[in-house]
């Protein structure tokens, strides 16, 4: 079933492209959420697609002569609202609608993952029969520009180190390409397991295996926030608790030994505790926890980052 909607009716005057489009229906919906953007054409699909996303509300009118409707639908779980940021008119017949997704982790919770956000619009074309329409995530606040990773070249790398309290981004280099491998103990089972970076989506890296997660996505805000994306949600990696230091010190893993740490511990309890050590341009090298289920370690045994290989 549907969550309520929350419908916005306005139109907006695009400047830059003298466009004019106007939101219909704004909202959340309870369909799974792998269903694309669209371009609609004529009055029955959009009368379909209306009903498909439950929305109660009369269709508000549409000169399909004159004016051209599209969906934009939440890709995902990487957010929990959508709006248009941007249209542009580029040739004489292609447009670019740009739109952003802004997430807040406790609606998302609140939420449970159980539904799509979207926003279907209309919009003034001179050419509706041939204009062709291209969506495209527009996210200034991304330290990392659409498509690249972390460390893809210096130039993107570098964007960080601008912000205040960045030094901690030089630990996570989160590029395409790059593998780990690690041993992993816990009591007498040892095992090593691979991870690597297969794809760049919208400014996320994403890992083929994210220690037994799949399709797992990962990015570094401007604010400093490392965002993990899974198929239930968004969420931060690291609670605001955690303690980290910066640590000159020597950690010797069977992949080599590092002197330039990152370490990020919670406060132990007698529930749950965890170390993570990072060595500058090479990642995760050593994770320790204990839990009432048990308590395991994670060592790096190899890797290749950027193309150095490591041990």
């Amino acid at each position: 079933m549907p969550i309520d909607l929350i419908l916005m009716i306005f139109t907006v005057l695009n400047l830059s492209s003298n466009l004019n489009y106007s939101v219909l229906s704004k909202g959340a919906t309870g369909i799974q959420q792998n269903s694309q953007n669209l371009v609609i054409s004529d009055l029955n699909q959009l009368q379909k697609i209306w009903k498909v996303l439950g929305i109660k509300e009369k269709i508000p009118g549409v000169d399909f002569d004159k004016e051209i409707a599209f969906l934009i639908i939440q890709q995902g779980n990487k957010g929990n609202n959508i709006y248009i940021s941007k249209v542009e008119n580029k040739e004489k017949n292609e447009v670019e609608i740009g739109y952003r997704v802004d997430f807040n982790e406790e609606e998302s919770l609140k939420e449970k993952a159980r539904s799509s956000h979207y926003v279907i619009a209309k919009l003034d074309h001179p050419d509706v029969k041939n204009v062709k329409i291209e969506f495209f995530e527009d996210d200034p606040t991304s330290a990392v520009p659409s498509h690249v990773g972390m460390g893809q070249v210096p130039e993107y790398s570098n964007v960080l180190k601008g912000f205040e309290g960045m030094g901690f981004s030089d630990y996570f280099p989160i590029d395409k390409g790059n593998v780990w491998t690690y041993r992993i103990e816990s009591g007498e089972d040892v095992k090593e397991e691979t991870h690597s970076i297969i794809s760049l989506t919208d400014g996320w890296s994403i890992f083929d295996d994210f220690f037994g997660g799949k399709n797992v996505g990962m990015r570094i805000d401007p604010e400093g926030g490392i965002l993990v994306s899974t198929n239930v949600e968004v969420k931060t990696f690291y609670t605001p608790d955690v303690q980290r230091s910066f640590e000159k010190t020597e950690f010797k893993t069977p992949a080599g030994k590092f002197n330039d740490l990152l370490i990020i511990t919670v406060p132990e309890n007698d529930v749950f505790w965890f170390k993570d050590v990072y060595a500058k341009d090479v990642g995760l090298i050593y994770h320790e926890h204990k839990s009432p289920k048990g308590s395991a370690t994670y060592s790096l045994i190899g890797a290749n980052i950027r193309g150095k290989k490591f041990p």
